[in-house]
């Protein structure tokens, strides 16, 4: 990897790493590679980036436990694409396709833990409300 200067942009590690932007900033907000703020983005530490790279490279396993997913399985796939025929106009490459389901899967795991948080405030509201019934009949008999 040939970096230069102490820090990258997400934009150039997801280049890097071959992966997208966003599982960058992913990386980087669970604390697996080391950066800093810098306005509104971030900067990634090149020497963790190595680092990350070449364990990532001789692990020889995916980190998340995900099951590669081949473009056979990912519906609206033109078969073209699947049997490798002639490219479709506007069809993504194996590489996009790749990088759009993992960003598609971090989508959906983030999807995941806001729905819970949510269904837990619904709990403790309808726990409030429930409390507020039971209890304004009495506040007016007092009153």
């Amino acid at each position: 990897m040939d970096v230069t200067g102490e820090f990258v942009s997400t934009e150039e590690a997801a280049r890097l790493l071959g992966v997208s932007a966003q599982r960058v900033r992913t990386l980087l907000r669970d604390g697996t590679v080391a950066g800093t703020r810098e306005g509104r983005g971030w900067l990634v530490e090149a020497g963790d980036l190595e680092r990350y790279r070449r364990e990532r490279e001789t692990s020889g396993r995916r980190r998340s436990g995900r099951v590669p997913v081949s473009p056979a399985d990912i519906p609206g796939v033109p078969a073209q694409v699947v049997a490798g025929g002639a490219p479709v106009a506007g069809a993504l490459s194996p590489t996009q396709m790749t990088v759009r389901l993992q960003e598609l899967q971090e989508r959906v795991e983030e999807l995941s833990r806001r729905n819970a948080e949510l269904e837990e405030q619904l709990r403790r509201v309808r726990l409030l409300a429930e409390l507020l019934r039971t209890e304004t009949p009495a506040a007016e008999a007092q009153g």
